[in-house]
């Protein structure tokens, strides 16, 4: 009766193996489904900034979102999900702080473009 015992205990014991094992191995693709999402989405940002003239207007802050948007591919490169979601975060807020940034300063030239052009037209 033992020895009847033994084959499934072993047959559960690597049924369970098999259970768990596949569930980490889902858990690890969602996570770095869910993290190449996140640095997609930095790198949408970043374009976003530069277009807005964040060059001209927030060098400083599009060169933060640039450099963390870059550790979270390297991150996710070498498999540090968790960096580089962190890194993909960081470059998120700097992104659209940069872009805010430059908008207010595009924004702020047109101003003292019309400002200048009006005392322009007074002075005629």
């Amino acid at each position: 009766m033992l020895n009847n015992k033994k084959p499934r205990v072993r047959q559960l014991v690597v049924t369970m193996s098999f259970i768990v094992l596949s569930s980490l191995l889902g858990a690890c693709s969602s996570m770095s489904m869910k993290t190449n999402e996140l640095v997609s989405t930095a790198t949408n940002l970043v374009d976003l900034a530069r277009g807005a003239g964040a060059e001209k207007y927030a060098p400083e802050m599009l060169k933060s979102a640039t450099d963390y948007l870059a550790e979270a591919n390297r991150s996710a490169t070498g498999g540090n999900y968790i960096a580089a979601r962190r890194y993909a975060e960081r470059a998120i807020s700097d992104a659209q702080l940069a872009e805010a940034q430059a908008q207010e300063g595009s924004r702020n030239a047109q101003i003292a473009a019309l400002r200048e052009e009006i005392a322009d037209i007074k002075s005629r």
